[in-house]
C-alpha cells in the first residue's frame, strides 16, 4: 500500500522557521506563533479538525508563509476532506520549504492524491484516470529531484505505470467490445430493413387479394391464403428479432449512449408485431382489404426500428470512450516533464474533484504475483526502518 507521510510538524521547528523568515509587514510575534501551532496540533490530535483549520487560519495568509505551516494545513484540510484546498497547501509548502524533507513529502504527497484521484476514477472515465496517473508518475519522479534514496517514489512510480498499463488494457477491451456489438447492431438494422422491405411486399399482395376477390372470389381467397402464410412467416422472423435485440440490451453497459435507441428500437418492433397479428387476423378470415394496411404499419415501424439502431452504432462509434478521442496519453514515468505540482503543471492538471479522503492503496503485484512489484516491496521492507516522517499522523511537541 501506497505509505503515508501524514505527521504534523512540531511547534519550535515551525516558530524557529518563521522567525528567522523574511519579515513581512507586522508579522505575529514568536510566542503568537508558538501558542497558535501548539493549540492547533493539539485540536489534531485530538481528531477536531475544524477546530485546527480555524486557529491556522488566525495566522496571516502571507506569501512567505512557512512551509510547516502550510504543510499541516494541508494534512488538516485532507482530514475534513477539502483535496482541493490540501493540494493549494501541499504547493505552498513545496515553493516555500527550506528543507528538502519538508519538499520532498508535500511533492509525495501530493502524487499521492493524483494517484488516488486517477484510481477513483478509473472506472467512469479511464481517459481521464490515465492523465492523472501520468501526472501523479511526473509528481513521484520530483520526489527523486530533491531526495534521490526516495525508495517509495520510486515504487510508486512503478506502481502508477503497471496501473496505467492495466487500464489500457481494460480500454482496449471495451472498445474491442464495443466495436462487435456495434457490428452485431449494424447486421440486425439490415435484417429489419430487409423484413420492412418483405412486410412492404406481403402489403401489396394483400391488396392484391382483395382486388382479385371483387372479380373471382375462388382465385382471391388463394391468394388470400398465400399471403396468410406469408405474414406467419415474417411474425415469426420479427418475434425471433425482438428476442435477439432483447438479449444484445441486456448484454449493453448500462452507461452506452445508445441504450435509449436500442430499447426504443424494441417498442417500434412491438409495435410492428401488434399491427401484424392484427393483420394475420384478418387474412384468416379471408379480408385482405383490411389486412393491407396494417402489413403497411408494421413495415412502418420496422423501418423505424432499424434507423434507430443505426443511430445507436453511431452514437456508440468504435475508437472513442465516451466520447473522448482515442489519442496517445503519455506514460507515466517518462522522462519529459518532470515539474514538481505548482510549476509547469500546476494550471489544469490537478483541478479534478476528489470526492473521499486519501485512502490506502492495495499493492500492484500482490495477488498477480507481479515480480517487479514484488522487488520493489521486498526493498521497501528492507528500507522502511530508516524512513523518516513516517508513522500515524500525529503530532509532535517541545516544551519551551
Amino acid at each position: 500500500m501506497i505509505a503515508k507521510r501524514y505527521i504534523l510538524i512540531s511547534v519550535w521547528l515551525i516558530a524557529a522557521c518563521w522567525i528567522h523568515a523574511p519579515a513581512a509587514a507586522d508579522p505575529p510575534s514568536s510566542s503568537r506563533v508558538r501558542s497558535t501551532i501548539k493549540s492547533a496540533n493539539r485540536a489534531y490530535e485530538r481528531r477536531d479538525f475544524d477546530e485546527a483549520a480555524h486557529t491556522y487560519s488566525t495566522l496571516p495568509p502571507t506569501a512567505d508563509r512557512p512551509a510547516e505551516i502550510c504543510y499541516n494545513e494541508a494534512l488538516i484540510h485532507v482530514a475534513l476532506g477539502d483535496l482541493e484546498r490540501a493540494k493549494q497547501s501541499f504547493r505552498m509548502a513545496d515553493m516555500n520549504a527550506k528543507s528538502t524533507e519538508i519538499r520532498a513529502d508535500a511533492r509525495f504527497n501530493l502524487a499521492r492524491l493524483a494517484y488516488d484521484d486517477a484510481m477513483a476514477t478509473a472506472e467512469s472515465d479511464p481517459q481521464a484516470a490515465l492523465a492523472k496517473l501520468t501526472h501523479a508518475a511526473r509528481l513521484y519522479r520530483s520526489v527523486l529531484d530533491v531526495r534521490p534514496d526516495d525508495s517509495e517514489a520510486a515504487k510508486n512510480i512503478e506502481r502508477s505505470r503497471l496501473a496505467a498499463l492495466q487500464l489500457r488494457e481494460q480500454i482496449r477491451l471495451k472498445e474491442q467490445e464495443r466495436e462487435q456489438r456495434n457490428q452485431r447492431l449494424q447486421e440486425l438494422a439490415q435484417r429489419l430493413q430487409d423484413l420492412a422491405d418483405r412486410q412492404r411486399d406481403a402489403s401489396e399482395r394483400s391488396r392484391a387479394a382483395e382486388e382479385q376477390m371483387q372479380q373471382d372470389s375462388s382465385i382471391g381467397a388463394e391468394t388470400t391464403r398465400q399471403a396468410k402464410e406469408q405474414q406467419e412467416q415474417l411474425s415469426e422472423e420479427t418475434r425471433d428479432m425482438l428476442s435477439e435485440l432483447m438479449n444484445q440490451l441486456a448484454q449493453t453497459p448500462r452507461d452506452d449512449p445508445g441504450q435509449t435507441e436500442m430499447s426504443e428500437a424494441m417498442a417500434d418492433i412491438e409495435e410492428a408485431m401488434r399491427n401484424q397479428g392484427g393483420a394475420q387476423r384478418d387474412l384468416e378470415q379471408t379480408r385482405p382489404g383490411r389486412a393491407a394496411p396494417r402489413q403497411e404499419n408494421a413495415a412502418d415501424e420496422l423501418e423505424e426500428a432499424a434507423e434507430r439502431l443505426t443511430q445507436a452504432t453511431s452514437q456508440n462509434g468504435a475508437g472513442t470512450q465516451q466520447g473522448r478521442p482515442r489519442d496517445r496519453q503519455p506514460e507515466p514515468g517518462d522522462e519529459q516533464g518532470n515539474e514538481p505540482d505548482g510549476q509547469s503543471d500546476r494550471e489544469g492538471q490537478d483541478q479534478q474533484p476528489y470526492p473521499t479522503p486519501p485512502r490506502e492503496v492495495d499493492r500492484l503485484g500482490d495477488q498477480d504475483g507481479d515480480p517487479i512489484a514484488r522487488r520493489l516491496i521486498e526493498k521497501e521492507i528492507q528500507n522502511r526502518v530508516n524512513r523518516v516522517r513516517r508513522g500515524p499522523p500525529l503530532p509532535t511537541e517541545k516544551d519551551w
